[in-house]
């Protein structure tokens, strides 16, 4: 399962590279897409960091982001009472 996983994601990073210009082929270049995809991985979550920043900024409630300890050891409790 987990390399079904792995081939999916590097299926899905050759097509997006694809769509850039970028020619890949997975089984000759296997280490060329993992690069490409961790790169585009890292894109994507300072994209997304960025995005929230300015949000925050702009709007606030930054403290609605922070769950209190004691919410939380509660939220755990009654997750595993019903699992």
């Amino acid at each position: 399962m987990v390399k079904a996983n792995q081939t999916m994601k590097n299926t899905t990073s050759r097509d997006d590279n694809t769509q850039d210009g970028n020619e890949l082929n997975t089984i000759a270049m296997p280490s060329q897409i993992e690069i490409l995809r961790k790169a585009h991985e890292q894109k994507k979550k300072d994209m997304q960091d960025t995005t929230l920043k300015k949000l925050l900024d702009k709007y606030g409630g930054e403290q609605h982001l922070q769950v209190p300890v004691q919410m939380k050891e509660t939220l755990q409790s009654q997750f595993q009472s019903q699992a």
